[in-house]
């Protein structure tokens, strides 16, 4: 039987009435499945989400075999000006071994080589000091095709090219992104101002909560997002509750140049998808004497977000669902904010295992991110809206071993049609 008719009888076993639109659990109850037990249909609709996915019913959750770090790593800190191992993060970087957690402290770091290669698997995080980064000098670019995980840095650039494994990027400051042909890039909770995100070719980008500006000069202005057909190969990108703003020029001259645009989709398909709620704005620059940028150029496929249209994009309604999730701290709780049109049923999974993103049959939004041979969180929940999120939060124990963990989250919604649409990717980062 498809994915999508065995999705359909799971949905009818769901029963909306009694589901909370704020619920909680813990890392350590997770595997419990949020439908009501008072029912006929609990076991039925569990047995069958079940056999969808082809897994087996999940086991209450040993923390210490889910919620680790990187097998065997190491953790590396850094400090410019503090009792630390190392004083500059490159320094950090060029000793750390594959795999290993390098925990960096606000401050300002360089490198006198330029732009900083990394060629082995790391996770660089920095440490949670309120409005206070670790600022970098310098550009940072992916030169081995190896998973990589970034939080809470900023640095003038992140690049990276023929990448299959996952690249995970959250709270970070950039000036520009600029990525080709990588299977597996999820950006979330963070800022790319003053130039641009650039996606080219056959990429799997998902955009989540992110402010992006386009950068400008006096002769020059940038789009927000720029993505880019190579070689006949589209990318497959998500942008899902972000603002994004066209590069606004101030040239003081007579001649003036036009402004940035917002998104531009220069593909041969309908590659992007711009998702979330009334209070995420896209648009276009402004043009100092030329002319303003348009929101939305190319092939877009755009819904719930305040923005101009554009005569080859094309607008969803009912709005496409999303996700959004804060940042997981020690000790902190973490939240999973949903969105979508109210009252509709929504499956939120999750899972500690990486795969490459693919398209499941019968499912649309675009591919699946978290493995669905190992799903350790499957919760049900019913929306509250397009702009009022459906909370789920979890407790993130305060247990140093955790740094580093990474847990993948999507979720599956029942839409308004009967269609089966799957949100864009969220991801836990444990930090300090």
């Amino acid at each position: 039987m498809p994915h999508g008719s065995l999705l359909a009888m799971a949905w009818g076993c769901w029963l909306s009435d009694g589901s909370s639109s704020n619920s909680r659990a813990s890392w350590s109850d997770v595997h419990d499945v949020a439908l009501r037990r008072d029912t006929p249909y609990y076991q039925q609709a569990v047995e069958v989400l079940m056999k969808t996915f082809r897994v087996a019913r999940p086991a209450p959750l040993v923390l210490a075999a889910l919620l680790a770090g990187p097998v065997g790593a190491d953790v590396l800190t850094v400090d410019d000006d503090g009792p630390a191992e190392y004083s500059q993060l490159v320094d950090a970087i060029e000793a750390a071994a594959p795999g290993d957690v390098i925990l960096v402290e606000p401050g300002n770091y360089s490198n006198p080589g330029g732009t900083l290669e990394i060629d082995k698997p790391l996770t660089i995080l920095g440490k949670n000091a309120g409005p206070h980064f670790a600022d970098c000098s310098f550009g940072i670019r992916l030169v081995a095709d190896v998973p990589f995980t970034m939080a809470r840095v900023d640095a003038l650039s992140f690049t990276a090219s023929e990448i299959t494994s996952r690249i995970r990027l959250q709270g970070c400051r950039l000036r520009r992104l600029d990525l080709t042909n990588c299977s597996q890039v999820q950006v979330m909770r963070g800022r790319i101002v003053d130039s641009e995100a650039i996606i080219r070719g056959a990429s799997h980008v998902s955009l989540t909560g992110v402010e992006i500006v386009g950068g400008a000069s006096s002769t020059w202005s940038y789009d927000g997002i720029n993505v880019i057909t190579v070689g006949g190969r589209d990318p497959n990108v998500v942008v899902a509750g972000c603002d994004v703003v066209g590069g606004s020029t101030n040239s003081g001259g007579w001649l003036g140049t036009d402004g940035g645009n917002g998104i531009v989709a220069l593909t041969l398909t309908n590659s992007v998808s711009l998702r979330g709620s009334s209070f995420h704005v896209v648009k276009g620059g402004f043009g100092d004497g030329g002319v303003d940028g348009s929101s939305l150029v190319g092939k877009i496929v755009y819904s719930g977000v305040i923005t101009g249209a554009h005569p080859a994009s094309t607008l969803v309604d009912p709005p496409e669902p999303y996700l959004d999730n804060t940042s997981s701290f020690l000790g902190q709780t973490a939240t999973v904010d949903l969105f979508g049109v109210a009252g509709q049923p929504a499956l939120l999974l999750g899972s500690a295992s990486t795969i490459t993103p693919f398209e499941l049959p019968g499912l649309d939004g675009g591919p699946l991110w978290i493995d669905p041979s190992a799903i350790a969180l499957l919760q049900a929940h019913t929306l509250a809206g397009q702009d009022v999120p459906t909370q789920v939060t979890f407790s993130i124990p305060d247990e140093e071993p955790l740094l580093g963990l990474t847990f993948d989250l999507q979720a599956l919604v029942l839409m308004p049609s009967g269609s089966m649409h799957m949100t864009n990717p969220g991801q836990f980062i444990v930090r300090p």
